[in-house]
């Protein structure tokens, strides 16, 4: 079941990184910019047809982004929480991976475990 979380995540990643596109962060205090699939070249059939699979895996929420911004939603049903840190902690590695590849993180220590 998480597997597919985490493959769809590190595809999502993927996707993010590999844009020219600027980073796009939701602001704190507003609306979280939107992405019209059709617009961006995703079919939304396609797109609806992911959604109800994640559902129909029992996902509790499902967020799909391009370069930082929604392309596609469904929030979350009536099933119970449970607990992903697992999965959480995989899908930061992967990011964290991609952004020291990319060269985004220049130091992996900051005054915290000395010289490097």
């Amino acid at each position: 079941m998480f597997s597919n979380l985490i493959c769809a995540s590190t595809f999502s990643a993927a996707l993010l990184f590999a844009a020219g596109d600027p980073f796009y962060f939701p602001p704190s205090d507003g609306a979280w910019e939107r992405v019209d699939p059709p617009a961006a070249g995703w079919d939304p059939a396609k797109l609806g047809a992911v959604l109800d699979f994640a559902e129909s895996r029992r996902s509790n929420g499902v967020v799909i982004l391009l370069r930082g911004r929604i392309l596609a939603q469904r929030p979350a049903g009536a099933l119970p929480v449970e607990d992903v840190a697992s999965v959480q902690k995989s899908v930061a590695a992967t990011l964290f991976g991609i952004a020291k590849r990319k060269g985004l993180i220049k130091r992996l220590c900051s005054g915290i475990c000395g010289p490097e």
